[in-house]
């Protein structure tokens, strides 16, 4: 077995809208959101003056041959139409307004989907819910602005699976060993910096009294319903209290006579899994201060208790009632 080597600056671990966001915030010299007219006229001068901000070699690794083909696939199980994040959460780090920029350039405003929150009074002065930043996007909208978003963006992408990983204390670098599929030869990259973009890669939680029946085809976890869908059985049980286990009884129950689920807590509603000053810009600098100012070993928990445990969005609440 042969190894191929490569050389990068930076390498990113996942293809998905994290990995995406990553490639964007490297790629982008500023961004717009974080700056005044005067600083974002200078900057724009400046970076057009030098003309030296593409140098950086950045890779991508990921088991599938393309973006978000895991996102992808997880919105095609449940049949979701639109996403819960609203038009201005996406991964292009340089500008807020991009998605709905980019809706509004193809004629595709039809697919941003009311939210709700557009006469929060608390939000009213922003003038973002009248611009329909808060509007939530059809999933096709967000797939094909990713798409174009992942084009413009310099980058290499490497499909396999990345299996190891060695810091050399000689040359200081990271070696990360590469599984390519379909393909006896590994890849060896190497690079300055890592970025881990790989979502939740835990193991899937069983309860200990149906752990012994993994192996049933009667049993699955969500993400591998189709086959057990395809079988249209007449009545299933969902376990679970967030937003993923009420899209899957709503998938369900179009073919089931019965479906029921089950949480061990009752349902929180939330339009959100965070709260709405993460999204506000006069807020969200704050938060992100807040955040980078606790030690390392913090952050999780802060981010824990941010996030409060799964919720569901009003609109999917009442469908489920």
């Amino acid at each position: 077995m042969g190894n191929l080597k490569h050389s990068y600056d930076i390498c990113i671990v996942g293809s998905g809208p994290a990995g995406l966001a990553c490639l964007s915030s490297i790629r982008e010299p500023y961004s717009l959101d974080v700056l005044n007219g005067a600083q974002i006229e200078r900057a724009h001068n400046f970076f057009r003056r030098e003309k030296q901000t593409d140098t950086l070699s950045v890779c991508i690794i990921d088991p599938n041959p393309s973006w978000l083909q895991k996102w992808n696939k997880a919105f095609a199980t449940l049949k979701i139409e639109h996403l819960r994040s609203p038009a201005l959460a996406h991964p292009n780090l340089f500008d807020v307004n991009a998605l709905l920029a980019f809706a509004v350039e193809h004629g595709r405003e039809d697919e941003l989907h009311e939210s709700g929150l557009f006469d929060r009074k608390e939000l009213l002065p922003l003038g973002q819910s009248q611009m329909g930043l808060w509007k939530l996007p059809s999933a096709r909208l967000f797939r094909d602005f990713c798409e174009n978003l992942s084009q413009k963006l310099k980058h290499d992408f490497l499909q396999g699976s990345a299996v190891h990983l060695e810091y050399g204390s000689d040359s200081r670098r990271f070696q990360l060993t590469v599984e390519q599929i379909n393909n006896d030869e590994n890849v060896l990259v190497h690079t300055d910096y890592m970025i881990l973009a790989m979502g939740p890669i835990g193991r899937p939680i069983w309860p200990p009294c149906i752990s012994h029946m993994r192996s049933s085809p009667q049993v699955c976890q969500w993400t591998d319903m189709a086959a057990v869908m395809a079988n249209s059985p007449r009545s299933v049980l969902v376990l679970g209290g967030g937003l993923t286990a009420v899209q899957v009884a709503q998938r369900c129950a179009k073919t089931a006579s019965r479906v029921v689920l089950c949480s061990r807590r009752p349902l929180s509603t939330r339009h959100f899994d965070i709260p709405v000053e993460w999204f506000d810009k006069r807020l969200t600098n704050k938060c992100l201060y807040d955040f980078y100012h606790l030690p390392v070993k913090d952050r999780l928990a802060l981010l824990k208790a941010t996030r409060g445990g799964g919720s569901v969005p009003p609109g999917y609440m009442k469908d489920l009632e």
